[in-house]
């Protein structure tokens, strides 16, 4: 059996449900993103970071199936979502939903 980034290759009839985790995983990250840049108040921008933290992993972890390699795209979007994280500025915010709006069009 070959391997993706040191993961078993799914089998051809699994690739669907890689690509929806994928897709709910994006969904899920750009809905707390728009509800963290809306909040004012810490513990809910720090829930809201765990969100898109968790949602980050499975990106990551599916990513590498779905795209068959941690494409060039997804490590932008992980620098930029550190970046945004130190520093939510409404240019940090335009350019990770960018990436989001790239690694959707990706799948």
């Amino acid at each position: 059996m070959s391997q993706i980034g040191g993961y078993p290759e799914p089998k051809p009839e699994d690739l669907p449900v890689y690509k929806q985790q994928f897709k709910e995983g994006l969904n899920l990250f750009q809905q707390a993103l728009e509800e963290y840049q809306k909040s004012e108040e810490f513990h809910q921008k720090n829930s809201f970071k765990e969100v898109m933290d968790k949602a980050l992993n499975v990106l990551n972890e599916t990513a590498i199936v779905v795209l068959k390699k941690k494409s060039s795209v997804e490590g932008q979007f992980e620098k930029d979502y550190k970046i945004f994280i130190h520093d939510a500025s409404d240019e940090n915010y335009a350019q990770l939903k960018k990436d989001l709006d790239k690694l959707q069009h990706l799948v």
